[in-house]
């Protein structure tokens, strides 16, 4: 079942197209280099915690008929991109990287198992 965008979310959707005057970013990257004390297996719990307790946040943008709505993908199962880095650095490069509003889901959450 798909349902219309609100005004706001139009608005945003157009800016983050570049189909607005303004072409603003709404993405908010953050990076962390958190301690070794953090068990990485209950990092990503908590993340999943607090996504399926938010199940909208796992809508995603469809066009139908020209027009983008939201797709309701809440019964989805989600889990955090988990994968293994020689460092921090290997990573910068590609962190903050551009989101296909239509194919990708509405947020990222990667942890990266580093030395």
């Amino acid at each position: 079942m798909t349902y219309p965008l609100s005004q706001s979310q139009l608005s945003i959707y157009l800016a983050c197209q570049g189909l607005d005057a303004n072409g603003g970013n709404y993405q908010q990257a953050s990076l962390y280099k958190l301690p070794k004390t953090v068990d990485p297996k209950k990092l990503a719990a908590a993340f999943e915690a607090v996504i399926h307790a938010h199940p909208y946040a796992l809508s995603r943008l469809v066009l139908e008929e020209g027009m983008p709505r939201i797709e309701d993908h809440s019964g989805e199962e989600w889990h955090p991109l988990m994968q293994k880095a020689a460092s921090i650095d290997e990573v910068r490069p590609g962190f903050c990287r551009t989101m296909d509003l239509l194919k990708d889901p509405l947020f990222r959450i990667e942890i990266y198992l580093t030395p």
